[in-house]
């Protein structure tokens, strides 16, 4: 009895214990639980204020950035006033503002989405929430091994593993306990700014590196992009990011016109990569006259944007479009884009055309309103946006601007410009391994390739939609068959389209040089006059021959006439 007493009360006691060690567990986890909460907290609150005081240095860097930057582009962007065509019933000529134009770039350093500062911690909670491991302590454990010490002669790789596995909050402590690290080199030659913005980082950690090492933004790995490239070669390229490259690097103008090893801007990689429209608005600001530079297989970023539209579209869908109502989602997005381009080609090269002088001041302040079709007609584009702006504008093929030029006046004054196989299928597997060439060699293959292929000239798409416009004399008196001659223009280049839709043209002398088509093209042009040219303008126009001929038969006589009649008075004379 007495065992059963003890044993009873034995079980009792296990029991109690057992329940006050389960209690005592309970209590242990939850005050772990808390104090995690807790660690976790007081983390953010160092960070925070780890980053708010350097925050400060930071601001101080950005206005003196943008102050440099704005002063840069003060010297380089034209002070001119583009107006907005007037919007078809589909909406598509109303093009985006390019207000830019008008003032150097403005990026506002206070902005609340890709900036943070002392009064807005937003970019430090961005950060967290984009912060793919949710803030799991994890992999603390896994890069442990590192030496931390900021004076070892090890370059620890911490921040550069940190980018790469999306671990921002983790990446931006880094940053401020070893600023360091944001100079370190990876594979390709990419720096943790790269592998940042090439693995779609918040601008604000974007941000911190940059602040951490500005010069970091003008680095480029082995395929000489820089971090402003690899940021641009996205669709869904962040306009953040690009302005916090742009304001916070040290020349801004430097990285926007970096040439990358196919000889590709920034703007080239946006147009190539379909980035969007404020990323394209954002590049030209900062730097406008890399519109008009070409890689290193001879295509501008205009022409760069629709290589990528005809290998999506095709080349069918987009040479037959006749009507607004042709245009598909794609097609209209491209459009948008190429009236933002053409817009600012236009106006660099009404910059360019400008003369520099005091007296033509004023008269570069007053510029022309943007008209499509002459725009088109006037720059080095693709022929399928002559075609596009013809459709969507066609009141504009009679229409003279403010020099009285019809857009017909106007292409056959441009130069002549090279037709460029855009269609993706004039590249062969070959010009993927063109790294080891130099640019000359490279440009020389692509233009060999591309003389094999033939597109109707401007001229004759233009004719093609108002054949009278050939009749019509320009500012100066003259007809598009004599203008288009004089700039060296052949058969093919749109001579043989201005014969056919205005024939009395070949008899009719330029009123400049008073020499008829079939005699400027044999005596200016290229090389001093075309044989194919010369010779169809002559059998088009036998007439001259005849009258040419007579009219020096009649001369011939008339000289020998002279010198008979002279002779008997001479020697009256000597006698």
């Amino acid at each position: 009895g007495q065992q059963q007493i003890f044993q009873h009360s034995h079980n009792q006691g296990a029991t109690a214990a057992n329940s006050a060690s389960r209690d005592h567990s309970t209590n242990l986890e939850a005050q772990n639980s808390h104090a995690q909460q807790m660690m976790m907290m007081a983390h953010q609150s160092i960070i925070q204020q780890q980053l708010l005081q350097q925050s400060i240095q930071q601001q101080q860097f950005l206005q003196q950035s943008h102050t440099q930057a704005a002063a840069a582009a003060a010297a380089t962007t034209s002070q001119t006033h583009l107006s907005q065509p007037a919007p078809t019933s589909q909406g598509l000529g109303q093009g985006p503002n390019t207000s830019f134009l008008q003032a150097p770039p403005q990026f506002d350093i206070t902005h609340p989405l890709y900036y943070w500062n002392l009064q807005n911690p937003q970019g430090i909670q961005a950060i967290y929430q984009a912060d793919e491991s949710n803030y799991n302590n994890s992999y603390n454990d896994h890069y442990d091994s590192d030496d931390d010490d900021e004076n070892s002669d090890r370059s620890s790789q911490k921040l550069l593993r940190f980018v790469e596995d999306h671990h921002w909050v983790a990446a931006l402590q880094r940053i401020t306990t070893h600023p360091r690290e944001t100079q370190q080199v990876g594979i390709q030659g990419r720096t943790p700014l790269h592998v940042a913005c090439d693995h779609d980082a918040p601008a604000p950690l974007v941000q911190a590196i940059l602040s951490a090492w500005p010069e970091g933004a003008e680095r480029v790995g082995t395929s000489h992009m820089n971090p402003l490239h690899i940021t641009c070669s996205s669709p869904h390229a962040s306009v953040d990011v690009v302005r916090v490259l742009l304001s916070g690097c040290p020349d801004p103008l430097m990285i926007s016109g970096a040439k990358d090893v196919d000889g590709d801007t920034p703007l080239h990689a946006a147009c190539r990569c379909a980035a969007p429209m404020d990323v394209l608005v954002t590049l030209l600001q900062a730097n406008p006259i890399t519109v008009t530079w070409k890689d290193y297989e001879g295509l501008n970023p205009l022409m760069r944007l629709w290589v990528r539209y005809f290998v999506l579209v095709g080349e069918q869908i987009i040479s037959n479009i006749k009507h607004p109502n042709d245009l598909n989602s794609d097609l209209v997005e491209a459009w948008q884009k190429s009236l933002l381009l053409l817009q600012v080609m236009s106006a660099m090269q009404q910059r360019g055309n400008s003369s520099a002088t005091a007296d033509n001041e004023q008269k570069q302040q007053q510029v022309a309103p943007f008209r499509t079709v002459h725009s088109a007609s006037s720059v080095d584009c693709p022929r399928c946006v002559v075609r596009i702006a013809m459709v969507l504008f066609p009141h504009e093929l009679l229409n003279r601007d403010e020099k009285n030029r019809l857009p017909i006046h106007i292409a056959a004054a441009a130069p002549v410009y090279a037709v460029h196989d855009l269609r993706g299928e004039g590249f062969t597997i070959d010009d993927a391994l063109l790294d080891d060439e130099d640019p000359e060699s490279r440009a020389a293959r692509s233009k060999k390739k591309e003389s094999k292929y033939k597109e109707p000239s401007v001229i004759d798409i233009l004719l093609g939609g108002a054949p009278a416009a050939a009749s019509e004399r320009d500012n100066h008196g003259q007809l598009p068959l004599h203008v288009a001659i004089m700039r060296g223009k052949t058969l093919d280049e749109g001579v043989h389209a201005l014969v056919e839709a205005h024939p009395d043209a070949l008899t009719t002398p330029d009123n400049q040089t008073n020499l008829y088509p079939f005699m400027l093209a044999a005596s200016v042009g290229r090389g001093r006059g075309h044989c194919s040219t010369i010779y169809a303008l002559l059998r088009a126009a036998p007439d001259l021959v005849h009258m040419a001929l007579s009219k020096e038969s009649q001369e011939d006589v008339e000289t020998e006439n002279e010198k008979q009649g002279e002779k008997p008075r001479a020697y009256k004379t000597e006698s």
